[in-house]
């Protein structure tokens, strides 16, 4: 009785504005999980990576191969090219943002536990600049993007248990997502919510993921040797996270009998000369045939000499429409020799 009166007495002396700005902060909250995916704005690049991780969970899948990695094979891997060529089945995992390995091992991880259908092969391929990547280097980029929120769902330990969960809340926050709301003006919010062809671009786009099975387009910028595209020279780092999380997604596919055939990631001729003048190039190529030596499942591929020519290219290093019909088809010729296929 005496606990029931101390309990009273205290919440009817908390202020009445206090009580209303928890009221606000929750109903905001709900609305934001809500309508999550009908939150997010153009060129709906975290909605993409919040679609990737629950295809990654989709129990009904039935791949005979998936493409993890970075923007070079978000950008240069199609999947609807390859099952033509081989009759093989496939989809795009791979991610345009700067926490690909992470996100990759997550999307492996849940798909081997879900999915009965294990593929034969995974397509893997990451940038130089992205094995150089720290786990402080993503803690610091947290407070300008929360591309983890994205694959918050089933992987909220994961998450806490890497970054620890001082870091890690704002990953797992709706409203710090869907921050913009708070800033933009209600005729700007009226203008992108009220109509409902509007809120039906979300569908679309989710839609559009499916019919091209991951594949996005990367559009041309027209001369990018200049401005802010001009290409740098850095020397080839790998960070202990990186390593860490690639060595996680090799154990998981040798035990699973996968094979991984990982893609060096191929730039124009010009600026892979440079890079390789550089040593950048062999620095990469050695730690990975390191790799190999180690994980027999792996298989290195070189698709470089095929697709060094300047109009295949985006700008350095992603690949537009045409230069990923070209590795594409490089990749779909190699998994037909792994599997035996006369054509």
């Amino acid at each position: 009785m005496v606990a029931k009166n101390l309990f009273t007495f205290t919440f009817k002396k908390l202020p009445v504005g206090f009580l209303l700005a928890l009221l606000g902060i929750f109903m905001f909250e709900s609305f934001n999980i809500l309508f999550d995916k009908y939150l997010y704005k153009p060129p709906y690049d975290g909605l993409k990576l919040y679609t990737e991780n629950k295809i990654s969970q989709n129990q009904k899948n039935k791949f005979d191969y998936i493409v993890l990695g970075d923007c070079h094979v978000h950008f240069g891997v199609m999947p609807v090219y390859i099952d033509k060529i081989t009759g093989l089945t496939g989809f795009n995992l791979a991610n345009d943002t700067g926490q690909t390995i992470f996100c990759s091992y997550c999307f492996l991880k849940h798909y081997l536990e879900k999915c009965a259908h294990k593929p034969k092969y995974i397509i893997l391929s990451f940038l130089r600049q992205s094995c150089a990547l720290t786990k402080m280097d993503i803690i610091e980029y947290r407070k300008q993007d929360y591309s983890f929120y994205d694959i918050k769902d089933d992987n909220k330990l994961s998450i806490i248990n890497e970054f620890g969960l001082k870091n890690a809340y704002v990953y797992l926050i709706p409203s710090l997502k869907h921050q913009y709301l708070f800033k933009a003006k209600f005729k700007d919010l009226f203008r992108l919510w009220s109509i409902p062809k509007n809120l039906n671009k979300a569908k679309l786009f989710i839609q559009n993921i499916w019919i091209a099975k991951g594949y996005n387009s990367q559009p041309d910028v027209k001369d990018f040797t200049t401005g802010k595209y001009k290409p740098g020279i850095e020397m080839f780092k790998v960070s202990e996270f990186f390593d860490k999380y690639l060595r996680a997604i090799l154990d998981i596919a040798r035990s699973n009998n996968i094979k991984v055939i990982y893609t060096i990631p191929t730039d124009y001729k010009d600026h892979y000369e440079e890079e390789k003048s550089a040593g950048a190039v062999d620095a990469y190529i050695n730690y990975l045939e390191r790799l190999r030596m180690e994980y027999k499942n792996m298989i290195i591929f070189y698709p470089e000499q095929d697709i060094e020519q300047k109009y295949l290219y985006a700008y350095p290093q992603h690949l537009n429409y045409h230069g990923a019909l070209k590795l594409s088809d490089d990749l779909a010729y190699k998994i037909i020799e792994l599997e035996g296929i006369k054509k």
